[in-house]
């Protein structure tokens, strides 16, 4: 008489999962009653400078958003007009005594391959910068010191796999030193105008304040 096999027992998936604890909720902190009162007011003080620096900040930066595109029309203007980066110019009013310095540097933010391919292929070679920075990784150096004091490249017993990885580069590319200098000149060679070229790299701009 054949032997009669029991079901093997089925394995719940949902049943048998691990229970994921819940995170602990942080203790309370732990509140200290101040009752100097030189120490309460200071506590005060400080909230309330607080507050008055983060709404102070807020009306700059809203001040800015109006400021800096009108001062960069009076900037552009005058490299239209005589072809040359102009200097800082104080922005004043006869209506009240603050003015204030617009300042365009030749400084820009770091850019990715695909900008950067971007503006050469636009623009020229001449308006970006390769800095790139070419490393030799260390593991591969302690584990083929000898090999690659003779030649990496022609060094017998690295395997290609790990010859790709001896030299690493680190990409850093920018928009090239000068360029504000010859913004007209890339405009005219692709084109096209200085605003144009300028909300393509855009330089920094900053706003500094000034006695009249």
């Amino acid at each position: 008489m054949a032997t009669v096999k029991k079901n093997a027992p089925v394995v719940n998936l949902f049943a048998s999962a691990p229970v994921k604890k819940t995170a602990k909720a942080a203790d309370e902190k732990t509140i200290v009653i101040v009752n100097d009162k030189k120490v309460s007011d200071a506590i005060a003080a400080y909230e309330k400078a607080k507050k008055d620096i983060d709404t102070a900040t807020a009306a700059k930066t809203e001040a800015e958003v109006i400021i800096k595109p009108y001062a960069n029309q009076v900037w552009l203007s005058e490299v239209e007009k005589n072809g040359k980066k102009p200097d800082s110019f104080i922005l004043s009013s006869k209506s009240h005594t603050d003015s204030l310095m617009y300042i365009v540097a030749d400084s820009y933010k770091t850019i990715d391959k695909d900008r950067h391919d971007y503006l050469a292929e636009t623009y020229g070679e001449d308006i970006v910068s390769d800095n790139s920075i070419y490393t030799m990784d260390n593991k591969m150096i302690q584990k083929y010191g000898a090999q690659i004091s003779a030649a990496i490249m022609g060094a017998k017993g690295i395997p290609a796999e790990d010859k790709a990885q001896i030299i690493q580069k680190i990409e850093k590319y920018s928009v090239a030193k000068g360029t504000i200098e010859k913004l007209k000149d890339f405009a005219a060679a692709a084109k096209t105008s200085v605003s144009v070229i300028f909300s393509e790299i855009l330089p920094t701009q900053s706003l500094k304040s000034s006695n009249k």
